[in-house]
C-alpha cells in the first residue's frame, strides 16, 4: 500500500466529480494563527477541514 497525499487523493477525485461531493470546512484560521490551527487540529476535536486563510 502506498501512502502520500497525491496517491491517496487520486481515487477520491473521481468520486467527488461523479457525485458532486463538497468538502466540509470545519474552521478557518488566519495565516498568522497557524500555531492555533495546529493545536486545534492536534486536539482531534475538529470535524471537517481546517483551513488557513492567506
Amino acid at each position: 500500500m502506498a501512502a502520500g497525499f497525491g496517491l491517496q487523493s487520486k481515487p477520491n477525485d473521481k468520486a467527488y466529480r461523479l457525485q458532486d461531493l463538497k468538502p466540509v470546512i470545519g474552521r478557518v484560521f488566519p495565516w498568522t494563527g497557524v500555531e492555533d490551527a495546529m493545536r486545534y487540529f492536534a486536539a482531534g476535536s475538529n470535524f471537517g477541514k481546517v483551513l488557513l486563510q492567506l
